[in-house]
C-alpha cells in the first residue's frame, strides 16, 4: 500500500456578465472568488495485478470568500437588496475507488467521492473506461 501526503492552496474565480431576467429580478452579473488552503492523503493498493483500489480524505478550508451580485426588480431601476448565506468555509471529502486492469492497454474504473461540510453535501459516482494507444 501507498500512501501520498498533500498540502495544498487553490483559487477559484467565477463570473457571468449574461443578463437574466425571471418575470421578478433581471441579474446582470454575478462574481465570485474563493481561496482554500487544505491538506489530504491519496491510498493506493495493488491487490492483484489486475486490480487497484484507491482512497483518499480532504479538508479544506475557505480562507477568503468575495461574491457580487448587480440585480435589480424588474420594471424599477431600483436595486435589488440581497443577503449573503453563510456556507460553512470547511468542507471534508473521502473518496473510494477501482480500477481493473482488462487488457495490459485497457482499463475500468468505479469510484464513489463524498464531499460535506456544516451546511450541505454531495456525491459522486463514475464509471470509465481508458484504452491507451
Amino acid at each position: 500500500m501507498s500512501v501520498q501526503p498533500y498540502a495544498f492552496i487553490n483559487h477559484q474565480q467565477y463570473k457571468s456578465d449574461d443578463s437574466v431576467n425571471d418575470g421578478i429580478n433581471i441579474i446582470n452579473d454575478i462574481k465570485a472568488k474563493q481561496t482554500q488552503v487544505g491538506v489530504g492523503a491519496d491510498m493506493l493498493y495493488q491487490a492483484t495485478p489486475a486490480l487497484q483500489l484507491t482512497g483518499g480524505l480532504q479538508l479544506a478550508h475557505a480562507v477568503s470568500r468575495d461574491t457580487e451580485l448587480n440585480a435589480q426588480y424588474v420594471g424599477t431601476s431600483t436595486d435589488l437588496s440581497y443577503g449573503t448565506w453563510n456556507t460553512d468555509k470547511t468542507k471534508w471529502s473521502a473518496k473510494v475507488g477501482a480500477n481493473y486492469s482488462v487488457t495490459p492497454n485497457s482499463q475500468v474504473g468505479l469510484n464513489y467521492s463524498y464531499t460535506g461540510s456544516g451546511d450541505s453535501d454531495a456525491s459522486q459516482v463514475g464509471l470509465s473506461f481508458t484504452s491507451k494507444f
